[in-house]
């Protein structure tokens, strides 16, 4: 059994002409949402072995909010490719995880983190909020083969 948990980044800056999409970064807002997130995981006993996030600042300083609130080590992977990636490149990502992560956490943008969960779990999903997450369970299955319809969805929150 694996568990994967797809968390949209928290609250964001607007973009503006001084400050370009990728460059956004958490509003204090978003901080305070990202480490009610990390709180939330702490005391639902969820121990991400392994996270990826997207390079753009506000999914990476997300990903560290809630690591910070973690007491168990997990390793942060940066990757560029999931800063506007379709969900044919979340899905490769994570087709790629070591088998010998049993829970994992994606932290990315929407529309895309909300299209792939609905993707492997033929679930309603709708647009996620921000810090929100959706926890995913696959049974009797590598990360190689999880693909549409693979996953049950477990919990959305908020």
């Amino acid at each position: 059994m694996k568990d994967l948990f797809l968390i949209r980044h928290a609250e964001a800056a607007q973009a503006s002409s001084r400050n370009q999409d990728f460059d956004r970064m958490l509003t204090s807002e978003g901080m305070r949402e990202a480490k009610m997130l990390g709180v939330y995981i702490s005391e639902q006993n969820i121990k991400p072995q392994f996270m990826l996030a997207s390079a753009a600042p506000r999914a990476l300083e997300t990903a560290r909010l809630i690591l910070s609130c973690l007491d168990n080590s997990c390793e942060l992977i940066e990757q560029e490719d999931l800063y506007e990636a379709s969900p044919r490149i979340l899905l490769k990502a994570i087709n790629e995880i070591a088998e010998s992560k049993a829970a994992v956490a994606l932290v990315g943008h929407n529309p895309t983190i909300s299209y792939l969960a609905e993707y492997l779990t033929q679930e309603e999903v709708g647009q996620l909020p921000t810090a929100g997450m959706v926890h995913i369970r696959l049974e009797n299955m590598l990360w190689a083969e999880v693909s549409q319809a693979t996953g049950r969805l477990i919990q959305i929150h908020p």
